[in-house]
């Protein structure tokens, strides 16, 4: 899981500096759905919460994708923040690392 929750970060880093600069976004990227099988430190882990603040953050992240132009720093900022709140319950230990990512 910490491989793809990498991934996953330097794919929104990627994507926070094209907003930034006002280019066109990538499309959404298919590594997402990997949250679901991606293997765990604990497989205990894997409870209802778990997967219920994955499908919200699935849910969010796309939205970023079906946006209109002045609503795309706020729709991106809601995915990232998913991250944290599922964090805040789950594993805290990135929180900090996340929060970067939102775009002030």
């Amino acid at each position: 899981m910490s491989n793809l929750m990498n991934e996953m970060y330097a794919f929104n880093e990627k994507i926070k500096k094209q907003i930034l600069a006002g280019e066109k976004i990538d499309e959404y990227s298919e590594i997402f759905k990997n949250i679901h099988s991606a293997k765990l430190t604990s497989q205990s882990d894997r409870d209802d919460t778990f997967e219920a603040f994955s499908e919200i953050f699935l849910e969010k992240e796309k939205n970023i994708f079906h946006t209109d132009k002045n609503k795309l720093i706020k729709n991106y900022n809601i995915a990232i923040n998913a991250c944290i709140n599922c964090h805040k319950v789950k594993c805290g230990g990135p929180i900090t690392r996340i929060k970067k990512l939102l775009i002030k």
